[in-house]
């Protein structure tokens, strides 16, 4: 149970902190950028996509934190309703 706790506690923080950049660009955009239109001429190839790899590594580790949190919480809780018994 302290090991499924501590993984969940190392998931949420380091989920957090991956994601906290990206969160923080959507919420507080910066004032002095200017959105961009690009006109492209046909059979022009497609601009790059932006880069999604940490924003899903984040979300999948604060996943993995979350199951792992409740796993130790359901544990806690029925270790304590059989102690009850």
């Amino acid at each position: 149970m302290r090991l499924l706790a501590v993984v969940a506690g190392l998931c949420l923080v380091t989920g957090g902190m991956v994601l906290l950049p990206s969160w923080l660009e959507r919420v507080l955009p910066d004032q002095g950028d200017q959105l961009y239109v690009y006109y492209l001429p046909p059979g022009a190839p497609d601009p790059p996509a932006p880069d999604l790899t940490w924003p899903i590594l984040g979300a999948v580790l604060v996943g993995i934190g979350l199951v792992c949190g409740g796993a130790a919480l359901l544990w806690l809780v029925f270790r304590r309703i059989s102690r009850l018994r």
